[in-house]
């Protein structure tokens, strides 16, 4: 985890979360719930069986392509790694996912080879937006903003 800073209890959402690496990592950094989250059935499994292996009880691993997520607790920080070469639409849904359950104030970071259509997107929706290199890849980061709402607080 060399971009996200996870402070103990807080809660993480790793969104399309494959085998759960990333997952993972995060829980063992916190003592809040870590969600982790994919379409694929198969990647669910591992990061259940990851979780398990590692005595890490505090991971959820949630079979979910629809967005639909009612976590117990509001997210402090989303984590996503969308697919790099697939249409525009797979990485919004990414995005709205992940702010339909981060709470005001909550960090979104985002992997990317794509960093100026996340800066775009972002423009207006998050604030403190944020673009750095990370070897190959891009990581944005924003947070979410206080728009007189109560979604994810």
């Amino acid at each position: 985890m060399l971009s996200a800073e996870i402070a103990d209890g807080d809660n993480v959402l790793d969104m399309g979360c494959g085998c759960g690496s990333v997952a993972l990592a995060a829980a063992s950094q916190t003592s809040g719930m870590v969600f982790g989250v994919d379409s694929n059935s198969r990647a669910v499994a591992c990061l259940e069986e990851g979780a398990k292996l590692n005595g890490l009880e505090n991971v959820r691993a949630i079979w979910n392509a629809d967005g639909n997520l009612e976590l117990p607790v509001a997210i402090d920080i989303a984590l996503a790694n969308p697919p790099y070469y697939g249409a525009d639409a797979i990485a919004q849904h990414f995005v709205e996912t992940c702010l339909s359950v981060l709470r005001v104030g909550g960090a979104l970071l985002v992997v990317t080879k794509k960093p100026n259509w996340y800066e775009a997107s972002f423009h207006g929706a998050l604030e403190d937006v944020v673009t750095f290199e990370a070897g190959k890849y891009w990581v944005v980061c924003a947070r979410k903003p206080n728009f007189g709402q109560s979604v994810g607080t």
